[in-house]
């Protein structure tokens, strides 16, 4: 009886406890994950988010102007300090107090960073 029980509490534990770091870049991490905490399915590591894509980075300290990207409304330039955008060129216009403060032509190239400092 005293031998079923262990087995039985070891099986359990084993099933329960958190395994150990794989090579594998997916896996079970623990943490919080809102609204719930406990086990989770993701990466133990930070992933490249967009492989594929350039990132353009506001430097600004005005943050509630607007930001356009080819002429479409894309939010506030707090929303969009960091943006990733496919590889070709853009229209990159920022609007301030209703007038176009910042225009620019600018070409984005995949894996690379492309910091811009509107003076606004």
């Amino acid at each position: 009886m005293k031998k079923g029980l262990l087995i039985l509490a070891a099986a359990l534990i084993m099933t329960l406890a958190p395994g150990t770091a794989s090579a594998q870049p997916w896996g079970w991490a623990g943490g919080w994950y809102s609204p719930y905490w406990g086990p989770y399915w993701g990466s133990p590591y930070p992933l490249p988010v967009y492989p594929n894509a350039g990132e353009v980075k506001l430097k600004t300290e005005v943050k509630n102007a607007e930001v356009y990207i080819d002429n479409s409304y894309a939010g506030t330039t707090h929303q969009n300090h960091e943006m990733y955008l496919k590889p070709g060129s853009y229209d990159i216009k920022i609007v301030y107090g209703g007038k176009i403060r910042y225009s620019k032509r600018v070409y984005v190239v995949a894996g690379k960073t492309l910091k811009l400092y509107p003076e606004l």
